[in-house]
């Protein structure tokens, strides 16, 4: 019997997914851990989304589903789905991706085994329709570990280690304990996020591919990316919540997570005084 008081929520946005959103759902319903809701939500989409969302409800009571009249952005539609969870931990996901199979098995498992942490995170796929390839976040790793907030900085700063926020599993008190996830920020809101986490709380990191991201050309974080304007405001909004956040922004620099940013905005940190202690 499924639990009225889920132990996860998974929030799964969807906008003119309907052609990937059934392959997402189903690689989340064979999952052999059940003690999860799956929150739906059609962010004002044009095609078959929400017919897709009904029928799987209708099927499956531990399915809840929303829809916006107007598509605002994943990262609002993330914060609504959060709004509404139930589980003591959070997975936002996508609605083009895919669960490995034991993904949550494995999750839930290093959670329950070591109740202080805050993140979870693992290796990664990237498919395309005739490829695949496996990003590991540290090559030398083959059992799941436990890295202390000191640990952190010299991870991110001496290895190519990092939090890809596809295969974040959060606990939902720790979340709220560091603000929420910045619709300002566009592709890197949960990059931002995480990150943080994983600076001030540790991490738990898993070294196997239990979650695959779909590569194409209408994805968010590719739609941005082809903006330069907008990916610029996106960064300069990063820089400016950073200087609201001494501490935050100290460890960040620490880090070397910042390069990317002073690269794209090379003479923005160079001309603008306010911005040169990010050059």
């Amino acid at each position: 019997m499924l639990s009225t008081d889920p132990k996860l929520s998974i929030i799964v946005p969807c906008y003119n997914y309907a052609h990937f959103l059934e392959e997402s759902i189903d690689s989340i319903l064979k999952q052999k851990y059940t003690d999860y809701e799956l929150i739906l939500i059609d962010d004002g989409s044009s095609d078959t989304t929400w017919e897709i969302m009904q029928t799987y409800q209708a099927q499956h009571p531990h399915i809840r589903i929303f829809q916006n009249r107007v598509n605002q952005g994943i990262f609002a539609v993330n914060n609504l789905g959060w709004k509404e969870a139930k589980g003591e931990y959070l997975h936002f996901f996508s609605a083009d991706d895919v669960y490995r199979h034991s993904c949550l098995d494995k999750v839930m498992e290093l959670f329950t085994k070591n109740p202080q942490l805050g993140l979870v995170c693992t290796d990664i796929d990237y498919f395309q329709p005739n490829s695949q390839k496996t990003t590991k976040l540290l090559d030398d790793q083959t059992e799941p570990q436990i890295y202390t907030p000191k640990e952190m900085g010299p991870l991110f700063e001496l290895t190519n280690f990092w939090v890809p926020g596809l295969t974040c599993v959060v606990k939902n008190e720790t979340l709220k304990k560091y603000g929420h996830l910045d619709p300002k920020l566009e592709n890197i809101s949960d990059w931002y996020c995480f990150h943080k986490i994983a600076l001030f709380e540790g991490i738990g990191y898993i070294p196997e591919p239990l979650m695959a991201m779909r590569l194409h050309d209408e994805t968010y974080t590719a739609r941005v990316k082809r903006n330069k304007k907008r990916k610029r405001a996106t960064y300069v909004h990063l820089l400016n919540t950073l200087l609201k956040e001494k501490d935050t922004c100290k460890k960040f620099k620490q880090a070397g997570l910042l390069h990317f940013v002073s690269k794209e905005l090379k003479w923005k940190c160079r001309l603008n005084p306010r911005y040169w202690g990010f050059r």
